[in-house]
């Protein structure tokens, strides 16, 4: 009994970092995104669909760093888990946080493109 508290505990002290954790990146996202630009020869419409099934649609200028995209996502606080990566849908690329001062240019990200928020897989 006093083990399952344990657990209990430990368990409910993840979920509430991890909550921190999703909140400070949120507020950092915020502080850190810019503008949506007028429609225009040099702007992207990005759809990015999240792991609920929304989708989020948004333009970005084509000289926009990946980070970007990013910070558009956690400032809307859609993403709950620590980490998670964003891809193509076809052909599938994986387009990593690690990726984040990579243009969506050099990307080769085209207007009207679909990105995917992947997470990671569930641990027990």
């Amino acid at each position: 009994r006093a083990q399952a508290q344990q657990e209990e505990e430990a368990r409910e002290s993840r979920r509430k970092l991890r909550q921190s954790h999703v909140e400070a990146r949120a507020a950092a996202a915020k502080e850190n995104l810019l503008p949506e630009p007028e429609t225009g020869e040099n702007t992207l419409e990005l759809a990015i669909k999240l792991p609920s099934g929304q989708r989020l649609i948004r333009r970005f200028l084509s000289s926009a760093k990946l980070q970007a995209v990013y910070d558009f996502v956690d400032a809307g606080g859609h993403v709950t888990t620590i980490t998670y990566a964003l891809s193509t849908s076809f052909p599938r690329r994986k387009l990593p946080p690690s990726m984040g001062e990579t243009s969506l240019e050099a990307i080769a990200l085209q207007n009207q493109e679909s990105l995917t928020v992947e997470l990671p897989p569930q641990s027990p």
